[in-house]
Order: C-alpha cells, then structure tokens, then sequence
C-alpha cells in the first residue's frame, strides 16, 4: 500500500461560492486512478481511469444530471 495515496480535490472558487460535492482522489505512485465524489443527490466515482491513464467515464449527461458516473448504493 506504500504507492497509493488519497488527498482532497482542492477546488478553486470565487470568494463567497461554494461547491455543490465534494471529491476525494485516490492516487497510485503519483497518477490519479479514481476519485470518489459526494454529490448532491449520492456519492459516485468519476472519473475513473485505464492503467493507460485516459478517463473512461463522464460525470453527467445534460439531459440527465442526476445519473452520475458508476453510482454507489448507501442508505444515508
């Protein structure tokens, strides 16, 4: 486990704006292979990435913005 590291996704606002998720990466030997979001409507993983290091998934379509990447089934 000594290559993997998971750090915050720092983003960067506006003074007074706030995010509507928030996201953790989980990164291997410095490269990020998928991140863990907290969305407005459930947690989900996006983007995940190929060992190549090309994202494979999108966070939302526009006609669906509440179908988020591969979701993740919880109760709370």
């Amino acid at each position: 486990m000594q290559f993997f590291s998971v750090k915050d996704d720092a983003i960067s606002l506006p003074k007074g704006a706030w995010a509507k998720s928030h996201r953790i990466n989980v990164q291997w030997r410095g490269r990020n292979i998928i991140s863990l979001s907290q969305g407005e409507y459930r947690a989900y993983l996006f983007p995940v990435y190929t060992p190549a290091g090309f994202a494979v998934t999108t966070e939302s379509p526009v006609d669906h913005p509440h179908h988020n990447s591969l979701w993740i089934g919880a109760d709370h």
